[in-house]
């Protein structure tokens, strides 16, 4: 049960365990889930049992294996491997250089969401568990334990990089995406070597009716991590969130500081549709909307400033049946020409 861990009031990593019950949020007990205690206990142990007094047999797996901590995975959840320190865009910095040689003996480690609720640590060399982390916000649901794993509350991608924060301390940090692209954070680890433990959530950005631009033809979010862009040494993630009210779709850039949390938006002048692409050696963000254009965006980390200028690529696709709405944006180069 130590491996489990979320965020108390104040922010400070702890066992679910030993999480406040305002966290849970159990206005209204039931049957099966009369207190808090048993939500930590059925989402710890998958083959945990309750007879109520009224004689009522409780089981609690809910999708996940007698035994086995896992739930099933969504198409949307994601997986990243991350090994020492070593990110080009830092190396003309002394002290990012200090800090990568410091971590060259930490432990190669596999994070990856599921549909249970939680990003999961484990160690790349021996397969073994260390860790899983569930966002504060989503600990109040786990009293529905029947239908939790149908949430999918980390569909989203993720990915990791190294940034510094305000006082010039170096970390490690988890930058990724939840509830299909309406809810973005940083997961600060640990520099203590061997596998990196989290230490805090940096910051937690939920964007009320967001989701990630959709696919071609769907309404389905695409499963994308922020894109991490470096602009003066420091690491911002940056994202577009689609929200719609009513009929109206409107997209807005993001732009976040990974070790501070500060964040600037603007509206772009379009829906955006599809994979964004951001290319670091332009700084530059390219983007297809529902109509079939391209668009490029320079990154500053002012995004109100950056889609003011926004640049329109091209002209819009089209086929026999009229224009079609972006899916993707990639590149690459071929014998060193892009």
């Amino acid at each position: 049960q130590s491996l489990l861990m979320s965020t108390n009031a104040s922010g400070n990593m702890v066992t679910l365990s030993n999480m406040d019950s305002a966290a849970f949020n159990l206005t209204t007990p039931t049957v099966c889930v009369p207190n808090t205690s048993t939500i930590v206990n059925y989402t710890i142990d998958p083959s945990y049992t309750y007879t109520a007094s009224n004689g009522t047999s409780c089981t609690y797996s809910a999708g996940r294996q007698i035994g086995w901590y896992l739930g099933g995975f969504s198409l949307q959840n994601a997986a990243k491997l991350l090994g020492a320190p070593s990110n080009p865009n830092y190396l003309a910095n002394t002290s990012y250089i200090s800090y990568a040689q410091s971590q060259q003996s930490r432990t190669p480690t596999l994070l990856f969401t599921n549909n249970d609720g939680f990003l999961y640590a484990v160690n790349a060399q021996t397969g073994a568990l260390e860790w899983g982390w569930m966002p504060r916000p989503f600990v109040a649901q786990l009293q529905n334990f029947g239908s939790f794993e149908n949430l999918q509350l980390f569909n989203g991608g993720l990915t990791t990089t190294d940034a510094q924060d305000a006082s010039g301390n170096w970390s490690t940090y988890v930058v990724g995406a939840a509830q299909n692209g309406s809810t973005y954070y940083a997961l600060k680890l640990g520099t203590t070597g061997g596998v990196p433990m989290p230490t805090g959530v940096t910051w937690w950005n939920s964007i009320a009716g967001g989701s990630s631009p959709a696919e071609l033809n769907t309404t389905h979010p695409v499963a994308q991590a922020p894109s991490i862009a470096i602009i003066a040494g420091s690491a911002y993630a940056t994202y577009i969130v689609n929200t719609t009210s009513g009929t109206t779709t409107t997209s807005t850039l993001y732009e976040q500081n990974v070790a501070t949390g500060a964040v600037t938006s603007g509206a772009l002048p379009f829906v955006a549709s599809g994979k964004w692409f951001y290319d670091q050696g332009s700084n530059s963000l390219w983007v297809g909307d529902t109509s079939g254009n391209l668009w490029q965006v320079n990154i500053s980390s002012y995004a109100s400033s950056d889609v003011g200028s926004i640049n329109a690529i091209g002209t819009a696709y089209s086929n026999s049946t009229g224009t079609a709405a972006s899916s993707y944006v990639g590149y690459t180069l071929l014998n060193g020409i892009p």
